[in-house]
C-alpha cells in the first residue's frame, strides 16, 4: 500500500513527491529492490520477506522521495508497537545536494509521532556527517554511532516499558527485531549478553538481528524465544547456534532486562534445542545469571581467564555446559 505524505518544490525546480510504501507491495515493490540492490543478500532477504508480507507482524516501511514517479531515495523504519529500528537511508548519487534526504528524514519523523510512535535507534558513523544529520533530528549518540530518538524526555517510555510484570516465554519471530534491539541500547545486569551477536553491554544489534532472520528464512538451523511482557515488551531474549567448533553442539545465550532477569530459566528451557552438548559463555561476575543457569541443569566446566574487557578492566568469562 502507498500513501502520500507531501510534495515539496528542490531547490533545483524539481517537484519531490515524498509517501510511504508499507507491505505487502507490488506496484512499487520493484522500484524499492532496484533502489537498494546494493545492500547485502541478508539485508534484501528482509526487504523481499517485507514487501511479500512474510515478515510476519513486523510493521516495515519504506518512506519514499519519488522524481517522475522513480523512486530517487528511501528511509526504511523496521516497528513494533512505537518501537523502531531506523534504517536503509539512501538517495540515488546523481540525486544528492538537492535536500531531498532532509526533506524525506522530515516527514518520516513526523509521520512516526503522528502514529503514536515512542522510541527509535538507528547506527552510523560516529560523528560522521550523517550523525549530525540525524542529531538534528532529535537522535542523541547512546554509544558512538548508536543513537537513539525518543518522543518522551529521559527514558520515560522505557521505564513504563519495562516496569516489572507478568511475562510468558513465545517463539522468535521477526516483529521481535525491534523489542530485542531496545533491550540492547540499555545496561543489562551483565556485561556479556551474547557471544553468538556479539553483544556486550549497550550495542546496535540491528545486523545481528537481520542476519538471524535471514538464516531462519534460509532454513539455517538457529532458533530462540523471547520474554513478552504483558505491556507488549520483549523484556528478555534466548538463542541458540550452532558451535563455530564442533558438531552437534550448540551455542546458548540470552540476556534479559535487569527487571526480568529472575526469568531466566524460563528462557533457557523455551529453547528447543536441538540434542546435544549445549555450552553458554557467561560474565563471570554475573553471579546470579550464573545460578540460575546452574538451577536448570547448566554445570560451571571451566574459565577463560581474563577473556573479557569491560570499560577496558580485564574479566573472567565462565564456560557452562548441559546435555540434551
Amino acid at each position: 500500500m502507498y500513501e502520500l505524505l507531501d510534495r515539496e518544490t528542490l531547490k533545483t525546480g524539481e517537484t519531490l513527491e515524498i509517501g510511504v510504501v508499507t507491505s505487502p507491495e507490488e506496484e512499487y515493490a520493484p522500484g524499492i529492490e532496484e533502489l537498494l540492490s546494493h545492500k547485502g543478500e541478508m539485508w534484501r532477504a528482509h526487504i523481499r520477506a517485507a514487501l511479500e508480507g512474510r515478515a510476519e507482524r513486523l510493521e516495515t516501511r519504506f518512506y519514499l522521495g519519488l522524481i517522475e514517479g522513480k523512486p530517487v531515495a528511501n528511509i526504511m523504519t523496521v516497528e513494533r508497537l512505537g518501537v523502531g529500528i531506523l534504517g536503509h537511508v539512501y538517495t540515488r548519487p546523481e540525486q544528492r545536494r538537492k535536500g531531498i534526504c532532509h526533506a524525506v528524514m522530515s516527514r518520516q519523523m513526523e509521520h512516526f509521532r503522528q502514529r503514536g510512535g515512542h522510541v527509535l535507534t538507528l547506527g552510523t558513523g560516529f560523528e560522521s556527517p550523517p550523525y549530525w544529520i540525524y542529531h538534528g533530528f532529535g537522535f542523541r549518540s547512546l554509544k558512538g554511532g548508536f543513537m537513539r530518538y525518543a518522543v518522551e524526555p529521559d527514558h520515560a517510555f522505557e521505564e513504563r516499558w519495562f516496569a516489572p510484570a507478568p511475562a510468558q516465554v513465545k517463539p522468535v519471530a521477526w516483529e521481535h527485531a525491534p523489542l530485542i534491539a531496545l533491550i540492547a541500547s540499555l545496561p543489562g545486569a551483565e556485561y556479556l549478553r551474547s557471544v553468538a551477536w556479539r553483544y556486550v553491554g549497550i550495542e546496535n544489534l540491528e545486523r545481528a538481528l537481520i542476519e538471524f532472520f535471514a538464516r531462519q528464512l534460509a532454513g539455517d538451523p538457529v532458533g530462540g524465544c523471547v520474554l513478552e511482557s504483558e505491556t507488549g515488551a520483549v523484556a528478555g531474549c534466548a538463542t541458540w547456534h550452532p558451535h563455530s567448533l564442533w558438531s552437534d553442539v550448540w551455542l546458548v545465550d540470552s540476556f534479559t532486562h535487569a527487571n526480568f532477569t529472575a526469568q531466566t530459566p524460563d528462557l533457557l528451557e523455551g529453547l528447543e534445542v536441538p540434542p546435544g552438548k549445549q555450552i553458554a559463555y557467561l560474565d563471570a561476575q554475573a553471579r546470579e545469571k550464573a545460578a540460575l543457569y546452574e538451577s536448570c541443569g547448566f554445570v560451571r566446566e571451566g574459565t577463560l581467564t581474563r577473556f573479557l574487557r569491560a570499560d577496558g578492566e580485564p574479566r573472567d568469562v565462565w564456560v557452562y555446559g548441559r546435555e540434551r
